[in-house]
């Protein structure tokens, strides 16, 4: 009972503009834009740092790995998805490499809480 009355609360906190972030971000920015950008980002830090890079299987997808620099898995994430952090209830445990698209540039930043993994020689 415990369980229903928590969907319940969750439910009922579900709005318009939360369904509409939500798709907005399934279909504009984990799609075609967002494999576009994945790439970019990818081949980028790579050649920043002179290791090769490939993009993740799908099963390394299904466990929130979108590529790898060297041996070094990584998610890529929008900037947006910090103000979604407490809302989002996934732990990732590898480095996040986050960027922010504007009409001119796309900026890539790093998580810093991952200063000290292994992604820093990365960056």
């Amino acid at each position: 009972m415990e369980m229903i009355l928590k969907m319940k609360n969750a439910m009922d906190k579900i709005n318009r503009e939360m369904v509409r972030e939500w798709v907005e971000d399934l279909v504009i920015d984990k799609t075609a834009e967002g494999l576009v950008i994945q790439e970019i980002i990818l081949k980028t830090m790579a050649n920043k740092r002179g290791v090769a890079y490939r993009r993740s299987t799908p099963k390394e997808e299904s466990q929130n790995i979108d590529g790898y620099l060297g041996d070094q898995p990584v998610q890529i994430k929008s900037i947006s998805y910090l103000s979604k952090k407490s809302s989002v209830r996934e732990v990732i445990t590898i480095p996040i490499i986050y960027y922010k698209k504007t009409e001119k540039y796309l900026y890539i930043y790093y998580d810093k809480r991952f200063k000290s993994s292994s992604l820093n020689k990365f960056m």
